[in-house]
């Protein structure tokens, strides 16, 4: 996971001269094209009167305290769970520090800071694989028969920015518990949970006991074979993940989809016109090799894209980041291999499409929307340019606007307008069938398109 820099990022600094300390909030100036580093400006706090002083800083969703000698403690959010990933980071929930000892404000050298993680990120993937909805959800949490070694709320929580230190929390609880933006977990459905936790740093006398999953909805559905004990602490600046699956009152951890890099993909089953179950990837294939550990051309020059008659992949605009959210464009030719999807999985037919998804869900004039991610950009809500037209996602399929790239230009276009899929079939001009949805109606189409297009790629189970 890649953290970077945006605009109107913000910096709360303690400046700490012998026995006065002063705070300072100062708003990021400048950012590198790449995001990973970024220029403040820092006014030097009146009474910071030594030429040599510490500076310690904090980033993240934090207000200092205005009482009197307090000015080195940050107050945190009550509440560090989400249900997604996105709302973790639109809150700031993450915690980046860093010291500078001995700062010479005499110094014509700018002072260089390296951030280093308060807490780790823990992703909890919640599976239905039965065929009855579980309604009446109240809550989801980590549970041991010992203390969970990790900072949790308990009255008013603080960070010492200077001793690095927390307070009001409790590192001696037995559950941990994490938001959940649905009362129903649909048969079928997977539902991702996300948390911000500190664990406690130490030796073996703070490892993690043996952990369980449990899904409080009027009874409780607890694992009953949990996640072994940690041999060492929990290391900070890392994401966990667990994967839970219910099904039909069991729970019990799986082993989830991945691809040969290691993607954990989510996934969702839908029932085609014929009944049949069909299991999905519910997100956008994002791999960068084949299923044989072939490597797949990554191609960022625009012509030499063009000019492409062999495999390949991008990301949108070249950048890295997007590959999580939407996946990474592919040509054709990367299609046309069979190796793409992880073994057990397939690229699915235009008809395919067609059969498993669009006639199921409506016809072309509806089934776009069902399975469109819901929200819009306007409302910070989703992905999607307004409106949005009909998106519901009650299918769980999750389409997201991936946008394409360019088979003549190279260059990339529609991100948050188009979601486009390439099937593996190839017409008799060697043309081959995508799958488009769009942010303006609900309609789910089917186009030909030039072999060279980058778009996305969705995995259907099974050979």
């Amino acid at each position: 996971m890649e953290l970077r820099w945006e605009e109107n990022d913000r910096l709360h600094l303690v400046f700490v001269d012998g026995e006065t300390v002063r705070k300072e909030t100062v708003t990021v100036v400048d950012i590198s094209p790449n995001g990973k580093s970024a220029r403040f400006d820092i006014p030097i706090p009146e009474g910071i009167t030594s030429d040599v002083f510490d500076i310690h800083g904090i980033h993240g969703n934090v207000t200092f305290s205005d009482t009197p000698g307090e000015e080195h403690l940050a107050t945190l959010s009550s509440s560090w769970t989400r249900g997604s990933l996105a709302e973790i980071m639109a809150d700031d929930l993450v915690l980046l520090s860093f010291k500078i000892e001995d700062f010479d404000k005499t110094s014509t050298e700018p002072a260089t800071a390296n951030f280093s993680h308060v807490g780790s990120l823990f992703n909890i993937h919640l599976k239905n694989s039965g065929d009855t909805d579980l309604a009446g959800v109240t809550g989801v949490e980590l549970t041991a028969a010992s203390p969970i070694w990790a900072h949790q709320a308990d009255g008013t929580p603080a960070y010492n920015v200077v001793a690095g230190t927390f307070s009001g929390t409790t590192t001696t609880g037995t559950s941990l518990p994490f938001t959940i933006d649905v009362t129903d977990l649909l048969a079928g459905r997977t539902i991702e949970l996300w948390g911000w936790y500190p664990p406690v740093q130490g030796g073996n006398e703070v490892a993690w006991p043996a952990i369980n999953l449990k899904v409080n909805a009027g009874s409780a559905y607890e694992t009953t074979e949990p996640k072994a004990t940690r041999a060492e602490a929990t290391g900070l600046g890392k994401v966990f993940y667990l994967f839970g699956e219910y099904n039909e009152g069991d729970m019990a951890y799986y082993t989830p989809v991945t691809d040969i890099d290691g993607n954990v993909y989510k996934t969702v089953v839908i029932k085609d016109k014929d009944g049949v179950k069909r299991e999905w990837l519910a997100e956008n294939l994002r791999v960068t090799k084949f299923n044989d550990g072939t490597e797949i051309p990554h191609v960022i020059d625009n012509a030499a894209w063009a000019a492409l008659t062999t495999p390949g992949y991008s990301y949108y605009n070249n950048d890295p980041v997007h590959g999580h959210t939407y996946g990474a464009p592919y040509n054709w030719y990367a299609v046309e291999t069979g190796k793409l999807c992880p073994e057990g999985w397939r690229v699915p037919s235009r008809n395919e499409f067609i059969k498993y998804l669009r006639e199921p869900l409506g016809g072309a004039a509806v089934a776009g929307g069902v399975l469109k991610s819901t929200g819009t950009i306007e409302a910070r809500t989703g992905l999607w340019e307004s409106p949005n037209e009909g998106a519901t996602n009650k299918t769980g399929f999750t389409a997201v606007p991936n946008g394409k790239r360019h088979a003549d230009a190279g260059s990339f276009q529609y991100l948050g307008m188009l979601g486009n899929f390439w099937t593996t079939t190839l017409d008799d001009k060697k043309n081959a069938a995508r799958i488009t949805v769009n942010s303006t109606t609900t309609n789910f189409s089917s186009g030909w398109k030039d072999t060279r297009y980058g778009y996305a790629v969705r995995c259907v189970k099974g050979y």
